[in-house]
């Protein structure tokens, strides 16, 4: 997934697939899907919590602080927006890996 296409339009994970794994296995990350309810019925990744960033606001309580959270949505945007909320909402160990389907694919190379 780490396309031409993807780095020149920002579509590809700044983790690489080792650091999302071990972020999960490791570290015990959250991770945070910010797509829309829909999105996420259609595809989502195993043991993953759907807050969609519409609603990232309000509800930031049902967050860890003190566990770090991989946010990641369709294409990097909505992801980009829930990583700069929840830096200024005080997570310090947010990161961005943009694409799911990345995120997804780092999880299930290690089964």
């Amino acid at each position: 997934m780490n396309s031409i296409f993807g780095k020149l339009f920002g579509a590809s994970s700044s983790l690489s697939m080792q650091d999302i794994y071990d972020l999960v296995h490791r570290d015990g990350a959250v991770l945070l899907d910010v797509r829309t309810a829909d999105e996420y019925r259609k595809g989502k990744v195993h043991n993953s919590i759907n807050i969609p960033i519409d609603e990232l606001a309000e509800r930031t309580s049902e967050l860890p602080k003190d566990r770090p959270i991989i946010v990641y949505c369709a294409s990097g945007g909505r992801s980009s927006m829930a990583h700069r909320l929840l830096k200024e909402k005080g997570f310090e160990k947010v990161h961005n890996a943009k694409v799911w389907e990345e995120v997804s694919a780092a999880l299930d190379r290690r089964k």
